[in-house]
């Protein structure tokens, strides 16, 4: 063991590096690891302050949150992001360009206003209120409340990315959940009204496809210069898509059957837009049942001193065969025959005339059972809320009672104490009703107050034979 020990010590000696405890080298070796380590812990705290301080400049989760939020409403608002990385992406000319050649252009084109983008809603955090009618059409709560709505549903169907248009076939468009998801963030809405917004978006985005076709197909002889003119809005790959679909065969027989169909149409409304639905309700505020003539009145009926471009001299002579008729079955004592019936013809079929978007035979006879029951669920939930608020007022009265005696009972120990009450006067309030106990503080003042301004009684006591007393019984 020993010799190991002495082998192991020579070993230490011989090797350069080795230096003897106790010794001036072994001292400046510590000193020297003193200072190393103090440097080394030195830089480890600045760097955790560096970090600390990193961290604390960081947003957190929540503000990093509202933060792309507020980021996506912006790109929403702005014409969407998807729109502007197709544009960046496109070979389309710029602007600039685009300038030089309207510049160049002998044809001089009028200024209109620009499209409707409903800034205002799409970047608002509050959800609007929308309440509907028993056909599940919006009616309120205001007409400009109605009116907004529709105009933002209009901005909608115009996005691009939310209603594509190489996609021809409005019932073959998959974003409908998401058009909905995205209604319900702006308006509180109930659901029963996604059948008729999805329908007013479809609307809405058939008249956007038709517009376009005006304005960027209509009037230019060839493809080359529709793509040269094309719309910013419109991402590259959907504008060629309805290229080729309007210069196809199939879309110009239809196209030429519309505007036939188009030209035979008459009578046509004055209620711009303002929807039937609203019409309707505000007829049924002074009536209770509405008829099919009258609202044809009031959605034909003009301004006056206003220039309009037909003439309605056929509404007129309508209008007035269907006076003419309602006054004869009057006079008869008879309702059995519909004027407006009888002089526009019987109705056509999968829709109702002058009833709004999305109601149909069937879905009328299908609603005045519901409106019935939801009438009976309504007077229900109205019974049930007026009992609440009955209970509750006797519970508010029975803390009233109870506040009252336990302020009578304060008073009275007060006038005790202080020797201004007799003490058979307390007995007597103690057997008194609430309705008498509750007079009690106003009685006891008027006592203390006769008290204050005289009183013969020796002690400033109230007796059982005194006037006074008797008073409080």
């Amino acid at each position: 063991m020993g010799q190991e020990g002495s082998s192991r010590k020579n070993k230490k000696e011989k090797n350069p590096s080795y230096v003897q405890a106790g010794s001036l080298s072994c001292l400046a070796k510590k000193k020297r690891m003193s200072l190393t380590t103090k440097e080394t812990v030195q830089a480890i705290r600045s760097e955790k302050e560096h970090l600390l301080k990193l961290i604390e400049e960081q947003p957190t989760i929540e503000e990093r949150s509202e933060a792309n939020e507020r980021h996506v409403e912006e790109q929403f608002v702005e014409g969407h992001i998807v729109d502007e990385q197709m544009q960046i992406d496109s070979t389309t000319p710029t602007t600039n360009e685009r300038s030089q050649e309207q510049a160049s252009d002998p044809v001089t084109q009028k200024k209109k206003r620009g499209r409707t983008q409903m800034r205002s809603v799409h970047s608002r955090k509050t959800r609007k209120v929308i309440t509907l009618n028993h056909l599940n059409q919006p009616v309120g709560p205001t007409k400009e409340d109605v009116r907004e709505f529709g105009s933002f549903l209009g901005t909608l169907a115009r996005t691009a990315t939310l209603c594509p248009l190489d996609i021809l076939d409005w019932r073959k468009m998959d974003t409908k959940d998401d058009l909905w998801t995205y209604t319900k963030l702006k308006y509180d809405i109930p659901d029963a009204a996604k059948k008729w917004t999805l329908f007013s978006i479809g609307n809405a985005w058939r008249r956007h496809k038709s517009q376009l076709k005006k304005d960027y197909y209509d009037g230019y002889p060839n493809d080359e210069v529709r793509k040269a003119r094309r719309p910013d809005y419109i991402p590259e790959y959907q504008f060629k898509e309805l290229l080729k679909y309007w210069s196809s065969d199939k879309l110009k027989r239809s196209s030429e059957i519309n505007k036939e169909n188009r030209k035979k149409q008459q009578d046509p409304h004055t209620a711009g837009k303002t929807s039937f639905a609203l019409i309707r309700n505000e007829l049924e505020k002074t009536k209770e049942s509405v008829s099919l003539k009258e609202m044809f009145v009031a959605t034909r009926a003009r301004k006056p001193g206003r220039v309009y471009k037909d003439s309605d001299d056929n509404t007129t002579s309508k209008i007035a065969e269907m006076e003419k008729i309602e006054t004869q079955q009057s006079a008869e004592g008879s309702q059995s025959v519909d004027a407006f019936s009888s002089v526009m013809g019987p109705e056509h079929p999968g829709r109702l005339r002058l009833y709004g978007r999305g109601v149909t035979k069937s879905t009328l006879k299908g609603k005045v059972g519901h409106f019935e029951s939801t009438s009976n669920a309504t007077n229900d939930t109205v019974q049930e809320m007026q009992e609440k608020i009955r209970k509750m007022e006797e519970q508010m009265e029975e803390q009233r009672r109870t506040m009252r005696q336990e302020i009578t009972a304060d008073v009275i120990a007060q006038l005790q104490r202080a020797g201004l009450i007799n003490p058979n006067v307390v007995a007597t309030l103690s057997v008194s009703s609430p309705g008498e106990a509750a007079s009690a503080p106003q009685d006891a003042n008027q006592l203390i107050r006769r008290q204050s301004e005289g009183s013969n009684n020796e002690g400033g006591e109230l007796q059982v034979g005194d006037k006074n007393a008797e008073d409080l019984t």
